[in-house]
């Protein structure tokens, strides 16, 4: 059984009949990759004797583009960037920076690239989403289990629990009325589930508790409200179809579902009019759909690509894109990385007896 631990690659002898470790753990490899947004090291192992992992570095920070792809600028300088929203005006992002094994924090960057950090503590914080007015943050924290907190954008104060599960969530979307927060729950039965938490529009709890607004046994992720006053639909991810496909469907009452995508797609985002929808395609094209809304209908126009997604912006479990307030850009985050840093070992079984693969 391998796993990362700090860095290093480890080893140990597992039998797979009584489901138990004998031996000591003997590293094999230092200074492995782990991917910063998802629990996942960068490592592959093959039943031949065949061990490939990367060790290079990344700095993966934001950048502004228009909607023909051009780049117009980074947003700050901070690396390490992982989940990110837009303020409602357009003029903060929201952001985690750090990494899985040394923790992380929320940061704000304003228009002009200048971050304040807002938690002191270093642990693990995620999905940063705003309140309609930009007063207010939900965010998830690990505490262990993750659950969602308010917290001030300012850093001033303390942080609010607004919900207590024993499942990972993770907040994605707040109402424009401010009474409503959406997120998604892992759950052991029914996998991932959309969920909707009331609350009033300065980010307290709600007498009602928390209520699932999506439970099926497929997969349903990043949801996102309609851009009306008060929402009238809901924008998301399902694999209900067998693959990852986008899907709207009434709100607060479900309905039947939409589909938008016609060839896979995920991580959906409204346009400001609340007549377009944006999504990233399987082979990571950023395109958008024209809605058009009759009684119980909808149809949707063919996707129009707007641009290839850098390399490495996608395809980490995390939303890569947002869109600005008046639709004429985009926030993407974009990875670099240094010189290659694959590295192949022969017969790695070996190095339990002999040590590392430096």
């Amino acid at each position: 059984l391998l796993w990362w631990n700090g860095g290093t690659l480890v080893a140990q002898e597992f039998d797979p009949a009584t489901f138990k470790l004998s031996g000591e753990p003997h590293p094999l490899a230092e200074q492995v990759a782990l991917h910063q947004l998802v629990p996942k090291m960068k490592v592959a192992v093959s039943a031949n004797g065949y061990l490939l992992y990367d060790t290079s570095a990344l700095r993966r920070q934001l950048q502004w583009f228009d909607p023909s792809g051009k780049a117009l600028g980074p947003a700050g300088e901070l690396n390490d960037v992982g989940m990110f929203r837009l303020s409602p005006d357009g003029r903060r992002v929201a952001l985690v920076a750090g990494s899985l094994n040394a923790g992380n924090a929320v940061w704000v960057v304003d228009e002009n690239g200048l971050a304040s950090r807002v938690t002191s503590q270093q642990t693990l914080f995620n999905s940063p989403v705003w309140s309609p007015d930009g007063q207010n943050m939900v965010v998830t924290i690990r505490s262990p289990e993750s659950s969602l907190f308010r917290m001030d954008p300012n850093g001033s104060g303390d942080s609010v629990r607004l919900t207590q599960s024993p499942n990972a969530q993770f907040a994605t979307d707040w109402s424009r009325d401010g009474r409503t927060i959406l997120f998604w729950e892992a759950e052991p039965v029914n996998r991932i589930d959309l969920w909707v938490l009331p609350v009033t529009p300065q980010g307290a709890p709600d007498l009602a508790k928390p209520r699932p607004y999506l439970r099926t046994p497929s997969i349903e992720a990043w949801g996102r409200f309609s851009p009306e006053a008060s929402p009238r639909w809901v924008a998301y991810q399902s694999n209900e179809s067998g693959r990852v496909e986008i899907y709207i469907r009434a709100f607060p009452e479900p309905g039947r579902p939409f589909r938008i995508s016609p060839g896979g797609g995920s991580f959906p985002a409204w346009g400001p009019d609340g007549r377009e929808l944006y999504y990233e395609t399987l082979d990571n094209k950023l395109v958008a759909v024209s809605l058009k809304f009759g009684a119980g209908s909808v149809k949707v126009s063919d996707p129009r690509e707007l641009f290839a997604l850098p390399p490495s912006a996608s395809g980490s479990g995390a939303p890569p894109f947002d869109i600005s307030p008046d639709g004429r850009r985009f926030l993407v985050r974009v990875e670099t990385r240094n010189d290659p840093g694959l590295t192949l070992v022969t017969n790695w079984p070996a190095l339990i007896k002999r040590g590392s693969a430096r």
